[in-house]
């Protein structure tokens, strides 16, 4: 019937809904931990250990530029560290858990399995990588052999935090 169709329909846009936000969220912590460690988390836990103990530096930037006697140019730029702020302090809010369900985060919304998301990071030449990918979607359309690939952001080819779903 029509309408066992539509809740199927329903369901599906909701499970891809879900994905897409948690994705979003994951995509955000990724890019803090990279501002504050120089690399992407390889892995869940230290992800997860990084946003309920770690520190995310405030840093001022200031640019300098000097002309000497004759005449040439130099630019410099000072960093300075003003302050160290809690990671959970400033992405509880965004991410919606607390330090005890912190450890939802990597799990892919609407799947009765608990499954995780695959994380794969990778580095060549001071350049950094990440994909994150529902590894078994509920949308039959993206499932191995459908139409659409399966929800992710990033990519291990270029140096990308863009979704598929944008």
């Amino acid at each position: 019937s029509l309408g066992t169709y539509d809740t199927e329909f329903q369901r599906i846009k909701n499970a891809d809904a879900l994905a897409i936000t948690q994705l979003k969220k994951i995509r955000t912590v990724q890019k803090v931990y990279l501002e504050a460690k120089g690399v992407y988390a390889p892995e869940w836990d230290s992800l997860l250990t990084f946003v309920n103990e770690g520190f995310i530096p405030i840093i001022q930037r200031k640019e300098h530029i000097e002309v000497d006697q004759n005449g040439e140019e130099k630019y410099w730029t000072e960093i300075d560290t003003l302050d160290m702020v809690p990671a959970y302090d400033s992405l509880s809010s965004i991410l919606g858990y607390t330090k005890e369900t912190m450890y939802l985060l990597p799990i892919v919304p609407s799947n009765p399995d608990s499954v995780l998301f695959d994380l794969k990071t990778n580095e060549r030449k001071r350049e950094f990588f990440i994909q994150v990918q529902d590894p078994s979607p509920v949308n039959p359309q993206r499932q191995k052999g459908g139409k659409m690939k399966p929800l992710r952001f990033g990519s291990l080819a270029t140096s990308s935090t863009k979704g598929n779903w944008e």
